[in-house]
């Protein structure tokens, strides 16, 4: 999974099309991925991952302003992010929230359409992103 989750193939597969088509022959050919439904969910601290992979660390220290949102002084003592994202025959759904705890509080044309399928039926990775290529969700499905 880490030689495959890595920003360098992240940013290709983010940057590849799957749908293509000939004007000549007036086709419109789609890649469609059919693999099985399941479900994912994360919901733990980011405050390591905030310090050790970007270097946050201001944000959890009295150095840190929050003049522009709140007239208090205060320190944000944790930071969990939860997500949940159910993918089915009818479609997916995703609902991810962030949220910052304060310290001492205690913690959401006409073309011929041809079709091909790939079918997912081991271990997975997937990323699902917006129309701006924001990165949404991404997990690994182990057991199908």
């Amino acid at each position: 999974i880490n030689e495959i989750f890595t920003e360098e193939v992240l940013n290709e597969v983010n940057a590849a099309t799957y749908i293509t088509k000939d004007d000549d022959l007036k086709e419109y050919y789609k890649t469609r991925c059919i693999f099985p439904e399941f479900e994912a969910s994360y919901d733990e601290s980011i405050v390591d991952i905030l310090k050790e992979s970007f270097n946050i660390n201001s944000l959890f220290s009295n150095s840190c302003d929050f003049s522009n949102i709140t007239d208090e002084s205060c320190v944000c003592s944790d930071i969990i992010h939860k997500t949940k994202l159910k993918v089915d025959r009818t479609g997916l759904e995703g609902v991810a929230v962030t949220i910052l705890i304060k310290e001492g509080i205690t913690s959401i044309e006409e073309y011929t359409i041809i079709n091909y399928d790939f079918v997912v039926d081991k271990a997975f990775g997937y990323i699902v992103t917006d129309r701006y290529d924001t990165y949404l969700f991404s997990g690994v499905i182990n057991k199908i």
